[in-house]
């Protein structure tokens, strides 16, 4: 079939090439990786030529239509319909990617960009629920479910979350996160009269990033009003306005 397909677009049959590559790339038997071939060579035929979408996304669409033993296709098309701007196209054939495979990352992180840019705070915790399931070792997941609960005033529930994030810390951990993790925790525990473990938090945040702006200024002022450690928190002050003046 592939022979054909090539002996038709050498003899410049055209209407006949693309009839043999839509029985390919429907036949059941053939497998992922040469339709995969197949379809960046029309990508990149297409883009070389009338740059028309939509032939390409037909394509997609019958081939998503059936039955699919592995997200690779689903997965090229996403990335197709990223790179053509038509978000909300790729949106449910990146569902799709999940539905297949649902620890892939790179699908979770996709469809998060997308509600983040348009502060959908439901959807965010929709996409990290499942994704700190199967990517438990995955601390953004964590961060962004939490934050969303706390942006929401839902603290009980962002701490639980930021607690069992920050038991996935290793050294591999970006040190920025896990800091930020702590600081949000350090702001709750505050809200709730828990001075203690909050300033326990706020040291921690500062282990991993010492110059974390926004800890040394909320530390600095709960110490001050509270009329302790004034000279620790006259230095975070200092280094808070130093800083960023």
């Amino acid at each position: 079939m592939l022979s054909m397909a090539s002996y038709y677009e050498k003899m410049g049959e055209d209407s006949l090439y693309r009839a043999q590559l839509d029985d390919l790339l429907l036949n059941q038997k053939v497998e992922i990786p040469a339709k995969l071939n197949i379809m960046r060579q029309l990508i990149m035929r297409s883009e070389r030529g009338d740059r028309d979408s939509t032939k390409i996304v037909g394509l997609f669409d019958s081939m998503l239509a059936q039955e699919q033993e592995s997200a690779d296709v689903a997965m090229l098309a996403a990335q197709y319909l990223l790179s053509k701007r038509m978000d909300e196209q790729a949106k449910p054939v990146l569902w799709k990617v999940l539905e297949i495979d649902p620890e892939n990352k790179p699908a979770h992180l996709q469809l998060l960009s997308f509600a983040i840019s348009k502060n959908d705070l439901d959807e965010v915790v929709r996409i990290c629920t499942p994704a700190i399931e199967y990517m438990p070792e995955a601390l953004e997941f964590y961060y962004y479910k939490g934050l969303a609960h706390y942006q929401k005033d839902q603290n009980d529930e962002a701490l639980k979350v930021f607690e069992k994030g920050v038991r996935q810390v290793n050294e591999e951990s970006d040190k920025t996160l896990v800091s930020d993790f702590y600081a949000i925790m350090g702001d709750i525990f505050h809200s709730k009269k828990m001075d203690a473990e909050a300033y326990a938090a706020y040291d921690s945040a500062l282990v991993y990033k010492e110059d974390n702006i926004g800890v040394l200024n909320n530390y600095a002022y709960y110490l001050s009003v509270e009329r302790r450690n004034l000279d620790k928190a006259e230095e975070m002050s200092y280094r808070t306005v130093k800083a960023e003046p």
